[in-house]
């Protein structure tokens, strides 16, 4: 659906910020394991594939909302998204208020495409 990234930014966001500070459950278990990922290669796959999955649903998504976009501005809007996506789950594990505010970034980002265009 066109609003896809819009929806999943905001929902991330809210799921980040309702979490409590001590909360095990804050993060991306997968994430949290990318620094043992470059000794084991099929650790590291599963963080790859994972990427991957994540930047082609947002091109997807992207496709829909901008369908008169060239596929280079999709993968590179694609790519900003899913670097935001992982810069807040990363932070969310040592500070939820800038993993919050790094996620709403992501929802900036596409009201701001909205204005351009």
């Amino acid at each position: 659906p066109p609003d896809a990234v819009r929806t999943y930014f905001r929902t991330l966001a809210q799921a980040v910020a309702a979490l409590p500070e001590d909360s095990p459950r804050r993060g991306c278990l997968l994430l949290t394991c990318t620094t043992t990922a470059a000794h084991d290669p099929v650790l590291a796959e599963v963080v790859e594939d994972y990427r991957a999955e994540l930047t082609g649903s947002f091109a997807r998504a992207l496709s829909a909302r901008y369908p008169a976009a060239s596929l280079a501005r999709l993968a590179r809007r694609a790519r900003q998204l899913t670097s935001l996506t992982v810069a807040g789950l990363v932070l969310a594990k040592v500070n939820r208020d800038e993993a919050v505010a790094t996620l709403r970034a992501g929802l900036e980002q596409v009201n701001e495409w909205d204005q351009d265009g």
